[in-house]
């Protein structure tokens, strides 16, 4: 292969298809449908044109390429400018393998998919299978004619310039070489030598990445976990069952009505501004301190609901939380009348408007309620210790609670994720691709 066929950036009617008639395939081991794999590692992406308010310049795509690796090295880059181009070029990559499946990877795929799903429908049909952890995030979309497309960034958890870097493959994103400002078109045709590398680079960087990613975890294309959370998920499983912790899980896992008001719950990292420094430079020297792996401290360090949530059955005041917070978990909706920051220094207001639901009268400060007539809201007792330290309000009421024991977490589980914090560690300065791998399955446990 490279001696006849060596690597070539394309345009996708020039290349001669049949060089893919040497992939091999793959059976999934274990399986008995008899289904095959092509045994190649693919990565699809879109560039789209700049979107201009009350005009006629829509978003569309304008570029689009594909990157085939085998055999441990990049076989081809494809380019075209249009959707209906591209659909062309899958088929006829499936057509000259013999596998019955292909997997093609998107860094950021519910984003792709926006625009390229209309034509996919249209050639291949309604997908047979699809998983989305959102409304409109799919990380797994698989078709009747074999191929799959599956999301590398909800695999990877970071920028595809970041993973590029941290995996230290051979081609890293091209990080400027595309004027995102320019009005473009479909038929635009040339692009300029800058063009060419980034698009180049976007999809052969997420072809490396996966085959290192494969080789560290010692998976297959078919094999391989469709999230990073996947990665230590197996070990985690043997321990369980070494510890008869399936029947303990049965007692905890919540019933759908539960994982609802969970849902509402959840929220997001503060992330917020200062709204007082706008646009202002503080001109002395700032210190910054980092906490050394954050998230497995709190898991070894702190109590979790540790049995089924089950309802206190009427309403209660926040102090009551408070008081039992210690020992119970607690999920509920918090009622605000006249909600208000006790100081309008607080920089980091924790009321989110995205989360409540219902408010009247709010005043915000982008997406943070600084004060209100009325708010509802789910939360946790954690969120309420917050709220009550930041807010004065006329009245407050906690309805819909529910209350669990708390615990620390399995020992079992504990020491597992004390052992990858020190793998983490050991590894860090050594192999990048290692230690990468060390810290994602870390950060998913």
């Amino acid at each position: 292969m490279i001696r006849h066929n060596p690597y070539s950036f394309i345009f996708y009617r020039y290349f001669d298809y049949s060089i893919l008639n040497n992939v091999m395939y793959l059976r999934r081991s274990g399986k008995k449908t008899g289904e095959s794999f092509n045994d190649v590692i693919i990565m699809a992406d879109t560039e789209t044109s700049k979107e201009v308010p009350g005009t006629v310049c829509k978003n569309y795509v304008v570029a689009w390429t594909i990157s085939i690796r085998a055999f441990d090295m990049n076989i081809v880059t494809l380019y075209g400018t249009k959707p209906s181009e591209m659909v062309q070029a899958v088929n006829d990559i499936v057509m000259h393998m013999s596998g019955d499946k292909t997997v093609f990877y998107w860094h950021n795929m519910s984003y792709d998919w926006v625009f390229m799903r209309k034509f996919f429908l249209a050639a291949w049909g309604t997908p047979e299978h699809q998983l989305n952890v959102k409304p409109h995030y799919p990380i797994v979309i698989e078709f009747a004619n074999g191929i799959i497309l599956k999301d590398s960034l909800i695999l990877a958890q970071r920028s595809l310039d970041k993973w590029a870097k941290d995996m230290n493959v051979s081609h890293q994103k091209a990080v400027g070489f595309w004027d995102y400002d320019k009005r473009r078109t479909q038929n635009d045709g040339r692009f300029s030598p800058n063009e060419k590398t980034y698009i180049e680079h976007d999809t052969l960087a997420g072809v490396e990445c996966i085959q290192k990613t494969l080789d560290a975890l010692g998976k297959k294309i078919y094999s391989i976990p469709y999230t990073a959370t996947g990665i230590p998920r197996e070990n985690v499983q043997k321990l369980a069952k070494a510890a008869g912790w399936r029947q303990r899980f049965l007692k905890i896992v919540p019933s759908f009505e539960i994982q609802k008001i969970l849902e509402l719950v959840f929220h997001g990292g503060y992330t917020h501004n200062n709204r007082h420094f706008i646009e202002q430079i503080v001109e002395e020297i700032v210190q910054a301190f980092d906490e050394a792996s954050a998230y497995p401290y709190a898991m070894l360090a702190y109590k979790f609901p540790m049995e089924r949530f089950s309802p206190l059955g009427e309403p209660c005041k926040p102090e009551f939380i408070l008081e039992n917070a210690e020992d119970y978990a607690y999920i509920f909706k918090l009622i605000l009348v006249k909600p208000r920051l006790k100081s309008d220094r607080i920089p980091m207001p924790a009321l989110q408007k995205s989360k409540a639901v219902r408010t009247v009268n709010i005043v915000e400060d982008n997406g943070r309620i600084l004060c209100a007539e009325y708010v509802e809201i789910y939360l946790n007792e954690i969120d309420l210790e917050v709220i009550m330290q930041q807010y004065d309000f006329d009245a407050a009421a906690c309805t819909d609670v529910y209350f669990s024991y708390k615990d620390y977490l399995p020992r079992w589980f504990t020491d597992y994720v004390y052992q990858c914090f020190v793998d983490k560690t050991k590894l860090k300065g050594g192999d990048p691709v290692d230690y990468s791998i060390a810290k994602a399955k870390l950060n998913s446990l």
